[in-house]
């Protein structure tokens, strides 16, 4: 069984990988242009992916997570899908006559979200960004707001 380290910034207690409490976080943005997104690589490397931030408890994961998206997550860092596929989430998303999450001003030319995802110990989704049409913020700014609050009332489902 692996061990990993909880990444928390105060904690150095080693757990198995079943028992840890983990997530993910994927930015996207749409624009005029196309879909773009990113994904932190910063976490504990596990099977040779580093995407995914492990931690030896749920309080510790909020934390992690919310730290994450405070300081890993720039406009910069966005990147378009690879792979030469196509995607028409900018033409679902700005063609759909939505407001943003936090503010409620329209979204005709770009739009933001994260979509969050909770792996171990229990896999959910805690937003609904599984809809393409939902969470979406005029942004990154209020994108960041709006999970960070969710975060904030992810409970333990341990």
């Amino acid at each position: 069984m692996a061990r990993l380290i909880c990444e928390h910034s105060d904690c150095t207690s080693e757990h198995e990988f079943e028992n840890s409490h983990s997530s993910v976080a994927v930015l996207q943005r749409v624009d005029q242009g196309g879909y773009t997104f990113f994904q932190c690589e910063q976490g504990q490397d596990h099977n040779f992916v580093n995407w995914q931030h492990y931690h030896c408890c749920h309080g510790h994961m909020k934390e992690g997570l919310s730290d994450c998206l405070n300081n890993h997550y720039k406009e910069e860092y966005l990147h378009p899908v690879n792979g030469g596929g196509t995607t028409v989430l900018h033409k679902i998303v700005l063609g759909s006559a939505l407001s943003c999450k936090v503010c409620q001003q329209p979204l005709s030319n770009e739009a933001h979200r994260f979509c969050l995802t909770r792996c171990t110990p229990v896999n959910q989704v805690p937003d609904d960004s599984l809809n393409d049409l939902s969470e979406w913020c005029c942004s990154l700014a209020h994108a960041r707001q709006s999970a960070l609050a969710i975060i904030e009332g992810m409970t333990d489902l341990c």
